[in-house]
């Protein structure tokens, strides 16, 4: 199951969910706006931008446009 970094009103976060609907794969999302710790977790890596998506053994897959690279 992968997770999703994500936050309100994102549109990248939103095509990002969408894409592994589509794809069938089962996420996780963690809105950073609720969550300080994940917030924090992004930042510590130096993301500075979500979504922020992880593979399921946990290895930092990167962001929509990396996910999105895997699909086509």
């Amino acid at each position: 199951m992968f997770t999703i970094y994500t936050k309100p009103r994102c549109n990248s976060c939103i095509m990002a969910k969408r894409l592994l609907d589509q794809k069938g794969e089962a996420y996780i999302e963690i809105d950073i706006t609720e969550k300080a710790s994940a917030k924090e977790k992004i930042k510590g890596m130096g993301c500075k931008t979500v979504p922020q998506i992880f593979y399921p053994d946990g290895e930092h897959l990167g962001n929509y446009h990396t996910l999105e690279r895997r699909y086509v």
